[in-house]
């Protein structure tokens, strides 16, 4: 793991073989998606320039998009995927 992840370390002084307690400033942030990111998290695609098959989709019908993977669809947005779903 990224030692800057955490907030106190401990690192041992070569020199002496002691143990000195160092505090960094921890880099973490929360990902913006509740789902918590992945290959199939609708935002971690949009960050990295993967298309999104839903994005197009409502683009099209002219659809505001999910802003994360726990936004619920709109009756709307349903009936333009539909076509798209197998019966």
């Amino acid at each position: 793991m990224n030692q800057q992840n955490y907030k106190n370390t401990k690192k041992i002084n070569k020199n002496t073989n002691k143990k000195t307690k160092v505090t960094l400033k921890s880099s973490y942030k929360p990902y913006p998606c509740p789902c918590g990111g992945g290959q199939s998290c609708i935002v971690n695609r949009r960050e990295v320039g993967d298309w999104v098959h839903e994005d197009d989709v409502f683009r099209k019908a002219n659809l505001p998009i999910r802003k994360n993977c726990y936004t619920a669809h709109s009756q709307n947005q349903l009936n333009a995927m539909r076509p798209y779903f197998p019966n």
